[in-house]
């Protein structure tokens, strides 16, 4: 990892402290994490905030030398939040750019922003007759026709950015948590009063409503190698799941395996193959449902996948049956 990512914002560190028993009971080793919240350049200290897996929560000034005392984790990515500018007009930007080999693709995977036609919604009928959706969040695999991700960060000026580090795990709380929103919130609440005759639809008025707004979680998992699905990742949805996971690896999935996902999983001693999961926010609305799940899975060699599900491995006769016109 390179030295600039040590100590950007939102990174985290974690350590065991050994609590002091009651009489009669043995000690117990807590799990605490850091964040950093604010770096303070003149004093080289940085603001974190604290907490256990016990529910104990802080927030405090410390200098490098306390952070040299926990481990650091290495984070999944960079999101970047921007304002820009078109002309007179003032627009907020996300942009997230996973990790990889050490390394960042300066094009980002995923893009959330407001003033920017939603082409997903184009063909959805809007409240009033005439007006256009507006508020996009896209990524890199589903750019609809000859467009590519660059199409949807073109501006005249960049005048703020805010770069965090970010976790696999993250929400829009947590990533919300690292910047000043009022800042970005002021600008949306500016750009919808110069909107406000225009014939546009679906704008946002904050940081938080705009991404939730627009699914913006949808697009960083996608970023972050997890695959959404639109229900729940439970064994109530094992045979949904199995349907996914047979679709994507073209294997007929015989088994699956279903733990939550946290930091202190070794995926490396695993023995079979598996993939990151999460339900998609826009349809799974329950916040205790929202959470991303390891999913093992065992394949039958001796099964054909396409032959069980449709009952042909003849693909143009699966397109026939699923009302696609062919040749």
């Amino acid at each position: 990892m390179t030295d600039g990512l040590i100590y950007t914002k939102g990174t985290k560190f974690y350590k065991f402290y050994n609590e002091q028993p009651f009489l009669g009971e043995e000690s117990t080793d807590i799990l605490y994490t850091a964040r950093v919240l604010r770096y303070f350049k003149d004093e080289d200290k940085y603001e974190i905030y604290v907490e256990s897996e016990t529910g104990f929560y802080k927030t405090e000034v410390v200098t490098r030398q306390y952070l040299h005392s926990w481990i650091r984790l290495n984070p999944d990515g960079v999101v970047s939040f921007n304002i820009v500018r078109d002309g007179q007009l003032r627009d907020v930007m996300i942009m997230v750019h996973p990790l990889t080999d050490d390394s960042i693709d300066p094009t980002p995977f995923a893009v959330c922003r407001q003033d920017c036609v939603n082409v997903f919604k184009a063909s959805v009928d809007t409240p009033v007759k005439g007006q256009v959706w507006v508020g996009i969040s896209i990524n890199k695999n589903n750019c609809p026709g000859n467009t590519n991700i660059n199409d949807y960060i073109q501006c005249d000026e960049l005048d703020y950015t805010d770069m965090v580090v970010v976790y696999r795990e993250d929400k829009v709380e947590d990533m919300l948590r690292l910047v000043w929103s009022k800042k970005y919130d002021d600008i949306l609440t500016e750009y919808a009063k110069k909107r406000h005759d225009s014939n546009l639809t679906g704008i946002s008025t904050s940081l938080k409503t705009l991404m939730e707004d627009q699914n913006f979680m949808y697009d960083f998992h996608e970023a972050m190698g997890v695959i959404s699905v639109p229900f729940p990742v439970d064994d109530g949805s094992a045979e949904k799941i199995k349907d996914v996971l047979g679709q994507l690896k073209e294997s007929y999935i015989s088994k699956i395996y279903i733990q939550k996902y946290d930091r202190t999983i070794d995926t490396s001693e695993f023995k079979r193959d598996w993939v990151y999961m999460a339900p998609d926010w826009s349809v799974v609305t329950d916040d205790n449902l929202r959470e991303i799940y390891i999913v093992g899975y065992d394949i039958d060699p001796d099964k054909d996948y396409l032959t069980m599900k449709f009952g042909t491995n003849d693909k143009e006769a699966i397109m026939q049956q699923l009302g696609f016109k062919t040749m």
